[in-house]
């Protein structure tokens, strides 16, 4: 009797959790990045400037803010101190990861990476952006034509807001991750939009999905537990009717 007891308890708290996220999920960490006034400039014409973002990262300590001109850079990138790396604008500013497996690595927390195309020439054996650290901020960026265009990996307590996914065979994995909100981005002509494993407690709203849809609703679906894998969902309960014009 307290085996089904606990059974029953165990399965009711595990509905809870697909219905009722958002009140788990909005205690993401604000992210504690701090400018300590020191920028450092890529591209563009000033004296000083950086060639390569990767230099700038190699020269920059804690709480730099990395400033990227506009045009096309030819790397992948490996981000391992909490700095923020803005670029000028994501129409023009571009991270082409041509023969890299990864284009946007970050190892680091409390990460604010924004306003970037980020991007292979073809789909091919790529991911667009491995985030490994916690508290990170992926903002209004377009990432396209990689096998997983975002990778949230044992990373907690990031924020991707504002982004459009589009034209990957996976838009976003979330890979033993907790506390990520996934939210008002455009998921667009991609094979399969969104999964993930051995995470709970995250939160995707108001996103914009190109299909799949259930009126206001999209299931995400994936699995949780860690010795054996249960199938699971996890809801969308807000979904936009009309990608965002970011």
């Amino acid at each position: 009797m307290k085996r089904s007891i606990l059974s029953i308890g165990v399965l009711l708290l595990l509905i809870l959790l697909i219905i009722f996220p958002i009140s788990l999920g909005y205690n993401v960490k604000t992210l504690t990045v701090r400018n300590n006034g020191t920028t450092l400039y890529v591209g563009g014409t000033g004296p000083g400037n950086y060639t390569h973002i990767q230099d700038a990262l190699n020269d920059a300590n804690d709480s730099f803010t990395i400033f990227v001109y506009s045009g096309t850079y030819h790397e992948g990138i490996v981000i391992k101190k909490s700095i923020q790396l803005i670029g000028q604008d994501w129409h023009n500013t571009i991270i082409d990861g041509t023969d890299h497996a990864i284009v946007v690595l970050i190892q680091a927390d409390n990460v604010i990476f924004q306003d970037f195309t980020v991007q292979y020439p073809s789909v091919d054996e790529c991911t667009g952006i491995f985030i490994e650290g916690s508290y990170a901020g992926i903002y209004n960026n377009f990432i396209q034509r990689t096998i997983t265009a975002i990778v949230s990996y044992a990373s907690d307590s990031t924020k991707i807001i504002g982004n459009i996914i589009a034209k990957n065979v996976l838009g976003v994995k979330l890979q033993g991750s907790f506390l990520n909100l996934i939210e008002g981005n455009n998921f667009i002509e991609n094979v399969m939009h969104a999964k993930f494993q051995q995470s709970l407690f995250n939160v995707w709203d108001s996103n914009y999905w190109d299909k799949g849809r259930i009126g206001s609703f999209k299931l995400i679906f994936g699995s949780i537990g860690f010795n054996i894998n249960f199938p699971w969902i996890q809801l969308d309960r807000h979904s936009a009717i009309a990608p965002y014009d970011i």
